[in-house]
């Protein structure tokens, strides 16, 4: 008949042989956690039982360190207790071993024995190792990348954030992960869109979300306007388990672009509404940019011009010159006589320069427009008032020189009859003379 469980147990050749098959090293210790038993499995590894009889539990440890012994703990807390170490087995072979120490208490209630086991996971440890490696080969390159790096779980909870996003958000390395992404570092108001976005990206849709921006906002409180790339999270069976995205911070893109904007606006303003024509032309001599005043000074619309050769509105005898301009690279004061769409004419002084790209080569030209023809008949005007004034005192300056002729031999005239006069006046003061001084004789 077949024995009772209680006889089988009681027969020491089973159990014997249940613990030497075992795959892990088994020992029993006295309650000072001294070995007092060992399995066939923990002799292979350490030696003879003669050699580890009598021997602390830690006495398997490398350098013997306590901390890392479970029996040791269980010595102190009377309970079950597990633990990693690192030891060398008789061989001189290293290896990291799982320990598990469970009391055993007599009817009292008193510890009288504890049951060791270890098992190699030297293996597992290795693996875990290369994984822990690998992780941190793979965080110190996220933490080179210059971009953003977020990975999300189905529930959106942050599992994964690399240097850059610490910093652009401004939290110390590991603060944000398991945080909700769109609760902590979304603005309050963008988060019922961004929301919708990840839903979409979990749904595998990624055709309208794959490139996407929306401002995130930092502990301080800063708002920061970020250029995101998504992609999908996926499990073994292919479904998807969250989200993967890398961003660029385009704030101060961003802020260049607007003032740039706001720049091109006010030139436009200035350009459309100057004083002055303002045309360019192609390296054809073709129209491709005019502003208003230009339209207006010839009465055209702009789609009636665009394309046009410049040639097309100068009156033939101005039309040399573009190329001698192109050669050059400039033009100051140069005057053309332009054609208006009613085929009057009117005259233009244009400065000119040439504008090169990066290879020197021709791009375009930048011309200033003035319309000089009322300065051009005032200055008719004056021409013609300066010669009828030159005339004026030609005729004058003959008329002077003729009265001036006659004055002259009027005063020729009047000095010979003074001389005359004079003359007789001298005469008789003499006579007069001479009479006195016949009479004085005669007394």
């Amino acid at each position: 008949m077949p024995k009772k469980q209680s006889d089988i147990l009681q027969d020491p050749r089973i159990i014997d042989i249940i613990t030497n098959n075992v795959q892990s090293s088994l020992f029993l210790m006295d309650n000072k956690a001294r070995i007092i038993w060992a399995n066939k499995k923990l002799r292979k590894w350490f030696g003879p039982l003669k050699g580890i009889i009598g021997k602390p539990c830690s006495y398997f440890i490398e350098n013997h360190k306590k901390r890392h012994c479970a029996c040791m703990r269980t010595l102190k807390t009377k309970k079950f207790e597990t633990g990693t170490a690192h030891g060398a087995t008789q061989g001189t072979e290293n290896i990291f071993f799982e320990s598990f120490s469970t009391p055993i208490f007599d009817r009292k209630g008193r510890m009288a024995y504890m049951m060791g086991e270890i098992k190699d996971i030297t293996h597992r440890k290795k693996a875990e190792d290369e994984i822990k490696k690998q992780k941190q080969k793979a965080e110190k390159y996220l933490d080179l990348a210059g971009s953003i790096i977020v990975a999300l779980d189905s529930a959106g909870r942050i599992i994964l954030l690399n240097k850059k996003g610490y910093e652009i958000l401004g939290y110390k390395k590991g603060k944000l992960i398991g945080e909700r992404w769109i609760d902590t570092c979304i603005p309050q108001k963008n988060r019922a869109d961004v929301r919708k976005i990840f839903n979409k990206i979990m749904q595998g849709d990624l055709r309208i979300v794959e490139h996407f921006e929306n401002p995130v906002i930092t502990k301080q409180r800063d708002r920061r306007i970020i250029s995101w790339h998504n992609s999908v999270l996926k499990d073994d069976k292919g479904d998807i388990i969250g989200t993967l995205s890398s961003g660029d911070d385009i704030t101060d893109k961003k802020k260049a672009e607007e003032e740039l904007k706001a720049n091109e606006t006010r030139f436009r303003l200035l350009y459309e509404n100057a004083p002055l024509g303002y045309q360019s032309l192609d390296k054809d001599g073709r129209i491709i940019e005019l502003n208003k005043t230009w339209l207006e000074m010839l009465g055209y619309s702009k789609d009636k011009v665009i394309g046009k050769p410049f040639s097309d509105f100068i009156t033939p005898s101005y039309k040399k010159g573009f190329s001698a301009f192109k050669k050059r690279g400039w033009m100051k004061n140069s005057e053309y006589e332009m054609i208006r769409k009613d085929r009057t004419r009117i005259l233009v002084s244009i400065d000119g320069r040439v504008a090169y790209d990066e290879k020197g080569q021709f791009l375009r030209t930048h011309c200033i427009i003035h319309e000089i023809t009322k300065r051009k008949e005032a200055e008719a005007k004056v021409k013609k008032y300066a010669e009828e004034l030159e005339d004026m005192v030609k005729k004058r300056t003959r008329e002077l020189d003729g009265t001036n002729q006659k004055l002259r031999e009027r005063i020729d005239d009047l000095e010979r009859f003074h001389n005359i006069v004079v003359g007789r006046e001298l005469k008789m003061i003499e006579l007069k003379k001479e009479i006195k001084r016949l009479k004085s004789r005669r007394k």
